[in-house]
């Protein structure tokens, strides 16, 4: 019987770090000012601190895509609406979820369509920094504005 359970428990575990392997491999430019680089990686390419967080902390979540932006990691989950951002050390620097424009501040929008006439909001993340603080995130055709609920600008990151 200990036999029967303990081989049990091996499988879940086995199956649990199979199905967060992600073996895809995306690879970009090397960052220009302004830009990172961004690549899918395979979960063992994730420091077990970065991966011990996020199962820890989501252990119903399944279908997670690992990528690598910079020097953080950042699990997408959710058929890619859902993301945490972690440093090399496990600290989360922020976390987003994609949601309708029409639950931004109305303010979001209108910074972007007024200071950037040729570009458009083509997804927006409502995002929580490390500090807990709710910033939004507009997805445009140039990269990524960050906007405060204000409508206040905070940076750009271009794709």
């Amino acid at each position: 019987m200990k036999k029967i359970i303990l081989l049990i428990a091996a499988a879940a575990f086995v199956g649990n770090t199979y199905a967060q392997t992600n073996v895809e491999v995306k690879t970009s430019t090397t960052p220009q000012q302004g830009q990172t680089q961004d690549q899918t990686i395979e979960v063992k390419s994730v420091p077990q601190v970065v991966v011990s967080k996020f199962q820890s902390t989501y252990p119903d979540v399944n279908g997670v895509t690992w990528r690598k932006v910079g020097s953080y990691y950042v699990a997408n989950y959710d058929n890619n609406n859902t993301y945490i951002e972690y440093d090399p050390s496990g600290s989360v620097v922020e976390s987003g979820q994609s949601v309708d424009i029409t639950s931004a501040p109305s303010q979001v929008n209108t910074y972007v369509t007024t200071k950037y006439k040729d570009d458009h909001i083509k997804r927006i993340y409502k995002v929580k920094d490390s500090s807990g603080k709710t910033i939004w995130k507009a997805k445009t055709k140039s990269g990524y504005y960050y906007i405060d609920d204000n409508g206040n600008y905070i940076k750009m990151e271009k794709d």
